[in-house]
């Protein structure tokens, strides 16, 4: 993960050469690198360095980079095409991750050490319960029709019947 810092606008400098080579060495299967690129990839990662490109200290990384994918030498092809393939996957990993992280975060509010033997049918109702307030009206607006009412009585008395059952063992 440290590695991952030379992907910062301010980090475009020769000493994080290596950092961008560890990356490219780590990548999965089906994006890996030819051992060609990989030895290409320092020297790419030089003419990147000097290469002189207008930073604006607002910008996103997203937009720092799709700035340099787009850059073309005077034939067209593209001038860092190694360090391309590079960055995007590095910056693929943070979207696939946050909503996962998120989920994590969550799912540690609602198990708490009051409620740590909470089972997992219960954590997943209250995650769906509370996705469907957050996306649709707010609680107190939520409309209330007989159905629900004779399924939460339904729930809850397979709640009790299920507790009694623990109980009589």
């Amino acid at each position: 993960m440290a590695d991952l810092r030379c992907l910062a606008p301010t980090n475009r400098t020769v000493s994080y050469e290596r950092a961008i080579v560890r990356l490219a060495k780590k990548l999965p299967p089906d994006v890996r690198l030819t051992t060609r690129e990989i030895d290409n990839l320092p020297l790419e990662w030089k003419y990147l360095v000097l290469e002189k490109i207008i930073a604006n200290k607002y910008d996103s990384l997203q937009t720092h980079w799709g700035k340099i994918f787009q850059m073309r030498d005077e034939v067209g092809d593209k001038k860092f095409p190694i360090i391309s393939k590079v960055v995007k996957f590095c910056l693929s990993l943070s979207d696939s991750n946050a909503s996962a992280e998120r989920t994590f975060s969550q799912i540690a509010h609602i198990i708490r050490k009051d409620r740590n033997r909470i089972l997992p049918d219960t954590v997943n109702a209250v995650m769906v319960t509370k996705s469907h307030i957050e996306n649709t009206v707010p609680c107190y607006k939520q409309v209330i029709q007989k159905d629900l009412l004779d399924n939460v009585k339904n729930a809850y008395q397979l709640y009790s019947n299920r507790n009694k059952d623990t109980d009589l063992k």
